[in-house]
Order: C-alpha cells, then structure tokens, then sequence
C-alpha cells in the first residue's frame, strides 16, 4: 500500500496505523502480506508444472490484490489451458 486509502498520505510502512490520521491499516496489512504469499505460492506451483492449481491460487490472489505477479501467474495457465482444449478439440 502507497497511500492511506482515508486520507491518502503516503504510507511507508513499519507502522500499520495511518501517521495523518492514525487510521487503523493493519487489516488492509494483512490482506496485501495474504495476497503476495498467494501469488508466489501460485509461481511455485507453476514451476511444478501444476497448471490447474497456478490457475486456482492466482486467482484466489486476484480476488484480494491486483499484483503483477499474480496477474502474470494467471494469464500464463489460462494462456496456456485455453491452448490444451484448442488442440485436444481439434
């Protein structure tokens, strides 16, 4: 998180309370720390050549946070399962 989504300061972190208005974040914390493990859990199981799992996880990691990671992750196993039923159905 760059900024405070209540009042919009800049957040650096190392504190999970806003420094403006001392907005309580560490929910919001947690959801993005959440996020980040589920995308790079999703790169490991792409690595393994779990495909369906990749698919699975990236996705669950989308629905808490838009990350590059995540978002590459999942195209990748769409990408590449749209590409598996093209040539099984042809």
């Amino acid at each position: 998180m760059q900024r405070c989504p209540v009042c919009q300061a800049s957040f650096t972190g190392g504190n999970e309370s806003c420094r403006r208005c001392h907005a309580d974040l560490s929910l919001l914390l947690r959801i993005e720390q959440q996020a980040d493990a589920l995308a790079s859990h999703a790169a490991r199981l792409w690595a393994k050549g779990d495909v369906a799992g990749t698919q699975r996880i990236a996705l669950r990691a989308l629905a808490l946070k838009r990350t590059p990671l995540a978002t590459m992750v999942h195209r990748m196993a769409c990408h590449y399962l749209n590409q598996l039923e093209i040539s099984t159905s042809s």
